[in-house]
């Protein structure tokens, strides 16, 4: 038997219990983190909300929702922070994910997005970007992994029968 490790994918559902362990983790690791207390994400109305209050943004958001003002607002926030290891820590994530599981996918995506567009933008981009949004949750959706930074992924320990 032999151990063999994977990257994990830039967005991954883990257990409840295991927000704890992964924060100390990924702080060791030298990672930057936000942490989105997900009780209060109950619509995607919500998220934006919450996120305004939770990530940097600037311009700071504020009023209504509005999906292009806040890609431009938290892709300008994280670009001045110059990190190049990031993770969202989205707890309860199940509590939006029962009511609405398309509202999940829609901010899974706005994070793809932003993540992508700082590697790949010349002017004022981190290029060897990490980013990672972890959701973690209850049920069967939200397996216990064990996470592991090799220097330039997340992986996902696992045992391999050889």
């Amino acid at each position: 038997m032999s151990v063999a490790t994977k990257a994990i994918w830039p967005t991954t559902c883990l257990a409840s219990e295991q927000l704890d362990e992964t924060r100390a983790q990924l702080i060791k690791s030298g990672f930057t983190i936000f942490e989105l207390p997900g009780e209060r994400v109950v619509t995607l109305e919500a998220f934006f909300s919450v996120a305004a209050c939770v990530l940097p943004a600037d311009p700071p958001l504020s009023g209504r929702p509005n999906i292009d003002a806040f890609l431009d607002s938290i892709w300008e926030g994280i670009s001045c922070l110059h990190a190049e290891t990031i993770a969202l820590l989205w707890s309860n994530a199940d509590v939006l994910m029962e009511r609405s599981f398309q509202d999940v996918l829609i901010v899974v995506d706005l994070f793809h997005d932003i993540a992508r567009s700082l590697r790949n933008n010349r002017a004022g981009g981190i290029p060897n970007l990490q980013f990672y949004v972890l959701l973690f949750g209850k049920g069967v959706q939200f397996p216990r992994i064990k996470l592991q930074w090799n220097g330039y992924n997340l992986v996902d320990e696992s045992v391999v029968i050889t």
